[in-house]
């Protein structure tokens, strides 16, 4: 497993699976197991091994361990309302139990929730609590991990003072502990501080740390930081082609992520430097169908968004279907709204509207419309 030789260690799993062993062994088993399909992005597969270390758990440290590993691969499925109730039964679990140090890992992925909900405040309490945990535990590693995290928030809500303290620690742990992701993060988020408080050589000489930090490495996580640092920094300075190319950059390695509410989010930043370049080359993803979104919603539902999600980017023609009243025009809108591509209008048409005047064309009604109130 740290050797990354996950044949050889399916292997070896398979093995030891076959001899008579005791419940707390299973449980490690299915543990190790969900892990290397997660890190491979096997979330499904993931998902039931985690499922069946819950049920293998022989103590409650073990099982609030596999339920919030539950809930951090629900979270990369996309299913947040599974991933938030994870989550929440993990805390419990941990802090009726005293498990200080899973505690506090779970509040950072909580946090992360609340974040892309846009709780700002809210995320950076739990992620100082988290940190604060991490130092008196003597877990460096993490204690820079979540101070990285609560410097991020911080900045997104101005406070730059507590927000620079933070970072500036994250850095000098992360650097002292060798965990290269932690401090490239923490120094991308630190340029973008430095840069709003117009201090721009002194941003512009960390973002060049981080960049050279990140080169040779596959880290798409720490490239996000990177591409949006530098689609802020272009913005502040009105450079709207470098706005572009970083937005363009931080969506293609969203997009390899399956990270959606991020390739949103760099799709608006591209949407705005082609505007004020006079170009037009998508519509921005409303702030209002996010938060949308981002709502608590049935399994049912969640497996339909997570469809939409993966579909607004492309050209493909979709046939929305459902009752009347289910919503089939607020999704075909949402689609069209997240569209990169979408330059023509939104146009939608009551059944008795038929014939259809002649100046509407085939071929806009099925680029961009839904038809209302029938079922052909």
């Amino acid at each position: 497993y740290c050797l990354k030789d996950y044949r050889r260690m399916g292997e070896s799993l398979r093995r030891a699976n076959r001899f008579p062993i005791k419940p707390r062994t299973t449980h490690n088993l299915h543990m190790v197991f969900g892990g290397s399909f997660f890190t491979r992005g096997q979330y499904g597969r993931a998902l039931t091994e985690f499922s069946h270390a819950e049920a293998t758990a022989a103590n409650p440290l073990a099982r609030g361990r596999a339920v919030a590993n539950q809930g951090a691969t629900f979270l990369h499925l996309g299913q947040r309302t599974e991933a938030m109730a994870r989550f929440d039964r993990a805390l419990s679990i941990q802090r009726n139990n005293r498990h200080r140090a899973d505690l506090a890992q779970t509040r950072l992925w909580r946090a992360a929730m609340y974040f892309d909900e846009g709780e700002h405040q809210r995320a950076l309490g739990m992620v100082t609590r988290a940190a604060r945990t991490f130092r008196s535990l003597g877990k460096k590693d993490q204690e820079a991990l979540a101070l990285m995290n609560a410097g991020y928030a911080a900045t997104e809500l101005g406070r730059w003072a507590f927000g620079q303290t933070a970072l500036d620690r994250a850095i000098e742990l992360s650097s002292a502990t060798g965990k290269g992701h932690t401090e490239i993060c923490a120094r991308a988020c630190r340029a973008n501080a430095l840069d709003a408080q117009e201090h721009h050589s002194r941003a512009e000489a960390e973002l060049a740390k981080a960049r050279n930090m990140l080169r040779g490495r596959r880290n798409h996580a720490a490239a996000i930081f990177i591409h949006r640092a530098e689609a802020r920094i272009a913005e502040r300075i009105i450079d709207w082609t470098a706005m572009k190319r970083a937005a363009l950059k931080g969506e293609a390695v969203a997009t390899r992520l399956r990270d959606y509410l991020r390739v949103a989010e760099f799709r608006e930043m591209r949407v705005v430097a082609e505007k004020h370049r006079g170009r037009s080359g998508g519509a921005p993803v409303s702030t209002e169908l996010l938060k949308r979104l981002a709502q608590p919603r049935s399994p049912a539902m969640e497996q339909i968004l997570r469809s939409a999600r993966k579909l607004a980017p492309t050209r493909i023609p979709l046939l929305v279907l459902g009752e009347p009243g289910t919503g089939k025009t607020e999704m075909s809108r949402a689609i069209t709204d997240g569209a990169g591509d979408a330059t023509s209008p939104w146009l939608s048409f009551p059944v008795n509207s038929f014939p259809f005047p002649r100046r509407i064309s085939a071929g806009t009604l099925g680029a961009h419309g839904a038809m209302r109130n029938g079922t052909r």
